[in-house]
């Protein structure tokens, strides 16, 4: 079976590209032949990358991006494909060669539009057209969380077949059960830097340690439209390092460093139907997990450690945090790493495969 995908995501560069990447790579192994299309670039491919160029100008990225998707789709025989998998982003520019293909397509989304400013409303009509039309022409869409297929039907009304694909991660390979003193107790925020994620609730959290006189390091690896208030947290506070946008092998060496990491994003709609990726990887590095407790934060495998909160969860987590010793927390570390198991890329992937495979 052979599978094209057309991606928006930077491959080597967005850290969400590691769904593209670690997916493509696992189903590839699995026996599948897999074709992806995207930006950017990355090693260690068991699959074939091919690269579109992209312009990086807010509101022209995806334009530019689905031309040269289009180009390709022109020149290459898309009969040699049994399946075409399609971000959302490129389905409105692309409608006219995906309503005439003879090969079946599904919509893929890996969530709604989150960017806050001008373009937020904007982005939100590309969404919902895109799922206007996938429900003319689609075979199936492909989704991250049953909330976000129960979400997707509301406001789009979408008939066809929904499918999850959650957010997973590979077993941290840096030694995961080496000693890791317990003071200072070391924290980890990995993601975007972006307001809508809750990223300012950190500093008061990091003031509840403060007032409870807890020895603590934060690290944040990410970027976005906070990075220069987080870098300026940083260098106001020598316990607190920044490291902007980093590799992807040097977040799972920060990772598994630490004992906490802090999942801020807030209780709304667009966070309570997700699937984040950073959950995956710290439950892989046997981190303990803080910040507001909503369907986006958790899996369904509950554990010692979840110490999400229903409200003012930074004073909730700088309390328990205040009782926490090495054994206690050894316990916890090993329960996080049982349940990555549950979002490891080979299981998901061997579900993908026997998903893609009865669709055609």
């Amino acid at each position: 079976m052979k599978i094209l995908w057309i991606s928006g995501r930077r491959l080597g560069h967005d850290l969400a590209s590691q769904t593209e990447h670690k997916l493509s790579n696992h189903l590839s192994s699995l026996g599948l032949e897999v074709d992806l299309l995207s930006p950017g670039s990355s090693e260690n491919e068991n699959y074939k990358h091919i690269r579109i160029n992209d312009l990086k100008i807010q509101g022209l990225t995806t334009l530019s991006g689905a031309r040269k998707v289009g180009n390709f789709i022109r020149k290459e025989n898309m009969s040699d494909y049994d399946l075409i998998l399609v971000d959302w982003r490129f389905i409105v520019p692309l409608k006219s060669f995906l309503v005439k293909l003879s090969t079946p397509w599904a919509i893929i989304d890996r969530g709604p539009p989150v960017t806050p400013g001008m373009f937020n409303r904007l982005q939100k009509w590309f969404w919902k057209k895109s799922w206007k039309i996938a429900n003319e022409h689609a075979r199936a869409g492909f989704v991250v969380s049953k909330r976000h297929s129960s979400f997707v039907r509301s406001l789009t009304h979408f008939q066809g077949a929904l499918h999850v694909i959650k957010a997973g991660a590979e077993p941290n390979p840096n030694n995961l059960n080496e000693d890791r003193p317990i003071k200072p107790i070391k924290i980890a925020y990995v993601g975007r830097l972006d307001i809508r994620r809750g990223i300012m609730k950190i500093e008061s959290m990091i003031r509840e340690l403060e007032n409870r006189g807890i020895e603590y390091n934060l690290i944040i690896h990410g970027e976005g439209d906070l990075t220069a208030d987080m870098a300026k947290f940083a260098d106001s506070n020598e316990k607190i390092k920044f490291f902007g946008k980093t590799s992807h092998e040097e977040v799972q060496l920060t990772l598994s460093t630490c004992h906490i990491g802090i999942m801020p994003m807030p209780d709304i709609p667009v966070w309570r139907i997700s699937s984040p990726l950073k959950l995956a990887e710290y439950l892989a590095a046997g981190l303990i997990i803080i910040g507001p407790r909503h369907p986006g934060n958790e899996i369904q495998s509950e554990g010692t450690w979840n110490l999400l909160a229903e409200k003012d969860w930074e004073i909730y987590a700088a309390d328990r945090i205040s009782m926490l010793d090495k054994k206690t927390w050894e316990i916890m570390r090993d329960d996080a790493i049982e349940s990555s198991k549950l979002l490891e890329w080979k299981k998901i992937s061997q579900e993908l495969k026997t998903t893609l495979e009865d669709m055609v």
